[in-house]
């Protein structure tokens, strides 16, 4: 049903997702699963839901980096760069590699005007293989006038 739920949500079919993984919370409640939820929630503009299960998943292992990114994203969407750079600065110091930790972290330092440090960032993104992270990468760029 996790699986599912990801798949459906790469597909752009957001409600169906939600759907998806919520029956596989209420399978298996584990971290991942109600981080995957609260990651589709978010996208979808809930919240108060999405951070009421991430909190929770945080809880119970502060240490999971998806929870703390979705966190971190939560935050930028309610325009507290400020409160989400850490969250991120910790997800992605647990996973180096994934670009989308590493592409929030300089949408945070931007937002908090360090626009050097974010184009910084974003040049040292590897190219993206996944559209919609290429998308919304090149849309950093755009919007931060970052020279390549």
């Amino acid at each position: 049903l996790g699986n599912r739920g990801l798949e459906l949500a790469r597909l752009g079919r957001l409600e169906e997702a939600e759907a998806a993984l919520r029956r596989a919370v209420a399978v298996e409640p584990g971290a991942t699963a109600r981080s995957e939820l609260a990651a589709i929630l978010l996208v979808r503009r809930k919240l108060d839901e999405a951070e009421g299960l991430v909190r929770a998943v945080l809880a119970d292992e502060p240490a999971h980096g998806e929870a703390l990114t979705t966190l971190g994203r939560l935050h930028l969407l309610r325009g507290d760069p400020a409160g989400a750079l850490p969250l991120l600065e910790r997800a992605a110091a647990l996973d180096p590699d994934d670009p989308i930790r590493r592409l929030f972290r300089a949408l945070a330092l931007a937002g908090l005007g360090r626009r050097p440090e974010a184009c910084a960032a974003l040049g040292a993104l590897p190219p993206a293989l996944d559209r919609a992270l290429a998308a919304e990468t090149a849309r950093a760029w755009r919007e931060l006038g970052c020279s390549r």
